[in-house]
């Protein structure tokens, strides 16, 4: 799957998941992106009005589960977690463009899972 983001956004009420392929290496408390080297790149703000303007591409998400991997045999090593995203979004909300709150920004499933209804839990 490769290595990707997931900003939780809000509007009205209802937390959405809003994914994009990552390209920095760290996500600061204040909601912005470094660089390997400690230097700012940009605003996780700024970078979901990219995506919502479409200049980014992006999926959005109603649906978020998370699995901990530390309780399966194979991947009792680590903290690592299984993203599960469904419920895609294909007609977004007008007012989710300019009137979003960005809850939990974080990076995910850097090491290659994958959903799809086949996936039995």
């Amino acid at each position: 799957m490769g290595r990707f983001e997931i900003i939780t956004v809000k509007y009205n009420g209802i937390l959405y998941y809003l994914t994009v392929d990552s390209r920095y290496d760290s996500i600061s408390k204040d909601l912005n992106y470094f660089d390997d080297k400690g230097n700012f790149r940009q605003s996780i703000n700024e970078r979901v009005k990219n995506c919502f303007s479409g200049k980014e591409k992006f999926n959005l998400y109603k649906s978020l589960e998370i699995i901990e991997l530390k309780y399966f045999k194979d991947y009792a090593q680590g903290k690592k977690r299984l993203f599960i995203l469904k419920n895609e979004v294909l007609h977004i909300p007008n007012g989710l463009f300019d009137k979003f709150k960005i809850i939990n920004p974080f990076i995910a499933n850097d090491y290659g899972f994958t959903y799809s209804e086949d996936l039995k839990t």
